[in-house]
């Protein structure tokens, strides 16, 4: 079975002259395809493409796209190689446009060959694709793939990819000391002024409401403690490492504004006694885990984004999530690409398990996976959505729910009982990071 994704053309299409010798190629690959006896999934766009790649993995030999359709091939290639369950089926990109500069790229995402058109000798275009068709041959089947181990692979083929900030690496160096002081972490923090001021900012937040301003790392440090300081420095490096792609098309204030949205839920949540009694002290800090809960959206967004767009769009229209929408056509979610980046970063691994398991905690998840989760559709049920329609309902697993120790009934009169604290404080959080 071949997948071929390019542009259909109707009979009044082909009378326009410069789309005959288009649509002569395409001829030329489908009397090949056919000369294999093979059934072609044929479809016009990314979306539907990548539901034929998530329905018929196991069954398709080749995909053949168009480089340079709206949903670009390039990208189309990265998201493919990115399925752990697509990684074996080859790729074969075709244009007329392609430069030096193009064959790289489509080399290093992946595509196993560049048919430049037009196809003038269709003996040696099905040379080609018939190399490129053996190459999923030539590979044994490989046992079940570990998911996190294939997608950070894949993420390393991506070029300029986020790195935290050199401060972070310095202060997981020093929480593996068990010698280090108070000082010690001052003095690295104090070194990236762009961290210290939002830190100081935010520990002056309406989030905190100490009595008096807190003026200094140290000062910090002595009155939210030296683990909530270290979480937040995380945070702040996580967002940090986006900074630089804030020319790209992606609603980054939209995307962040849920983000704090979610911290802040899941923080205020946690101090409240019917929740606070199901979570240890030593859980990864709730604000932390709803600042990165979803960043696996930010490498979609960036690095896939008229792809991710398309997801979104349909998100919206048909009024599911965008978690819904990946796994329906992707076939993979930003809550895998993140927990996959989050090992890339060093992260925590309970803070991974965090990212990667907000959407569908199991009934083992960690209280903070649960109460993340639960932020997440409560802060949407707010209106703090990220290019998805608010929901009709408290969306929320029971495995969730018994995880906390708590039914519906209690967690809607806590969310009543919190809402305008945590509004007034998302509003006053997003102005101390961003501002």
């Amino acid at each position: 079975m071949v997948l071929l994704v390019d542009r259909k053309f109707t009979a009044d299409q082909l009378k326009i002259r410069r789309n005959q010798a288009y649509a002569d190629d395409l001829l030329t690959c489908l009397r090949i395809f056919k000369k294999w006896g093979y059934d072609i999934i044929w479809v016009d766009e990314g979306i539907e493409a990548m539901k034929a790649v998530k329905s018929y993995a196991s069954k398709l030999s080749l995909i053949l796209m168009e480089a340079y359709m709206p949903t670009k091939g390039m990208t189309m290639t990265r998201m493919i190689r990115l399925n752990p369950d697509a990684t074996s089926i080859p790729v074969a990109l075709m244009s007329s446009q392609f430069t030096t500069a193009d064959l790289q790229a489509a080399a290093k995402a992946g595509a196993a060959e560049c048919l430049p058109k037009p196809f003038t000798d269709s003996s040696q275009i099905e040379i080609k694709l018939t190399a490129v068709r053996n190459t999923s041959h030539q590979q044994p089947s490989p046992p079940a793939p570990d998911r996190v181990a294939h997608i950070l692979r894949e993420l390393s083929r991506i070029d300029d990819l986020p790195v935290m900030a050199p401060v972070f690496s310095e202060i997981e160096r020093l929480s593996r000391d068990p010698k280090a002081t108070t000082e010690d972490y001052s003095a690295v923090i104090e070194l990236d002024m762009a961290i210290t001021s939002q830190l100081l900012r935010l520990s002056n937040s309406a989030a905190f409401s100490f009595s008096r301003k807190i003026t200094s790392i140290t000062d910090a440090i002595n009155l939210l403690g030296l683990r909530t300081v270290v979480n937040f420095v995380r945070t702040l490096s996580v967002i940090g490492s986006f900074r630089k792609y804030s020319r790209i098309p992606f609603a980054a204030q939209e995307f962040w504004l849920h983000a704090i949205a979610c911290g802040v839920t899941a923080r205020t949540l946690a101090g409240r006694p019917q929740i606070q009694k199901a979570f240890p002290a030593d859980a990864i800090d709730p604000f932390m885990g709803g600042m990165v809960h979803d960043i696996g959206k930010m490498i979609f967004g960036y690095f896939f984004t008229d792809l991710f767009q398309l997801v979104m769009d349909t998100a919206q229209a048909q009024g599911k999530t965008l978690y819904e929408i990946e796994s329906d056509v992707l076939g993979i979610t930003h809550a895998e690409v993140g927990s996959a980046l989050a090992a890339r970063w060093q992260l925590p691994e309970s803070l991974a398990a965090v990212i990667g398991g907000h959407h569908n905690p199991p009934k083992d998840a960690s209280p903070t996976t649960a109460l993340i989760h639960v932020a997440d559709a409560a802060c949407r049920m707010m209106g703090y959505t990220f290019k998805e329609r608010k929901p009709d309902e408290l969306l929320v697993s029971d495995a969730a729910l018994a995880r906390l120790n708590i039914d519906r009934n209690t967690l809607s009169t806590l969310l009543t009982d919190i809402d305008a604290e945590v509004r007034a404080q998302i509003a006053d959080t997003f102005s101390a990071i961003f501002k």
